[in-house]
């Protein structure tokens, strides 16, 4: 009778890593869609990244013969912490090894960049409350908007678009994120439906304004201006559902997998596999103009 595979010694931490990242990657939809170039000074004990934003240049008007004024320019600076951790922690019974006719390793890396994904997702989308003030689409008071309709989602985000460009936001790279629900609105929305040659395409295939040659992981189409994204962790908070919109530099985020490990149990016929995950996420002043917000019944 042939031994069974022997899943800890056969385990190598770096090919672990490395195909969790892998996996986590092609699950992500909002961490492919923010600001991600401070992850390469990450520790196993996170990080403290700091960033310094420039002072704004004063243009002065010039008479001949007079002094000019020197202005004195004054760089804030902010940092953003790389502190929270995440782990996983599983064991792989060794009568599961034994009978499987699978490669084990797949599966279980795939679940455990699965929840991973999760975690990430969750935490980027908690970021709208750090939207700019002017970018908070809300009702009256502060209530949930009356017009989150198939009949007024369209004109919600020609309101985002021009509050965007009311703080000079490029028209390049602006997404939304919002929720399987929204996306219905959208769909259902008179403008498409009656938008001729761009409504049939709507409804033959799922997308808004958009091909299918077009796919990236979420994205179900443009709207006004924006790559809109399909994303089960939008924001549900009190009663209140937070889809947001902004560009890739509206976010900063960095996460690293900084131990991945393989153990017997004392107790038991099986293996223990764990992991430890730190990450992130930080709106910075001057980036919070480009980021908003729709405030919307749950």
């Amino acid at each position: 009778m042939p031994a069974p595979n022997n899943f800890n010694s056969a385990f190598q931490t770096q090919i672990w890593t490395r195909r969790i990242m892998t996996m986590l990657a092609k699950k992500f939809i909002v961490a492919n869609l923010v600001n991600r170039e401070y992850e390469g000074e990450l520790t196993a004990n996170g990080a403290i990244v700091r960033v310094r934003t420039l002072g704004d240049v004063t243009v002065s008007p010039y008479v001949v013969g007079t002094p000019i004024t020197i202005q004195t320019l004054a760089a804030s600076d902010e940092s953003m912490q790389v502190n929270t951790a995440r782990y996983f922690a599983f064991e792989v019974d060794d009568v599961e090894q034994a009978q499987s006719d699978i490669r084990i390793m797949d599966p279980y890396a795939a679940k455990g960049a699965a929840a991973l994904n999760a975690q990430s997702e969750t935490l980027l989308m908690e970021q709208y409350a750090k939207a700019h003030i002017d970018n908070r689409i809300t009702g009256a008071a502060a209530a949930n908007i009356t017009t989150w309709t198939t009949a007024g989602i369209y004109d919600a985000f020609v309101d985002a678009r021009t509050r965007l460009s009311k703080k000079d936001v490029p028209m390049e790279g602006r997404w939304a994120i919002v929720s399987p629900d929204d996306v219905a609105l959208i769909e259902r929305s008179p403008e498409f439906r009656n938008a001729g040659q761009l409504g049939n395409a709507t409804i033959t295939t799922g997308l808004i304004g958009a091909s299918a040659t077009e796919y990236r992981r979420g994205l179900v189409g443009q709207l006004q201006g924006f790559d809109v994204y399909e994303s089960n962790y939008v924001t549900t908070l009190a009663g209140s559902r937070y889809p947001m919109f902004g560009t890739r530099n509206a976010i900063t985020y960095a996460a690293g997998i900084f131990k991945v490990e393989a153990m017997r149990r004392e107790t038991q016929f099986s293996d223990l596999v764990r992991g430890l995950m730190m990450h992130g996420a930080h709106v910075f002043g001057e980036t919070s103009k480009q980021l908003g917000y729709w405030k919307v019944p749950a």
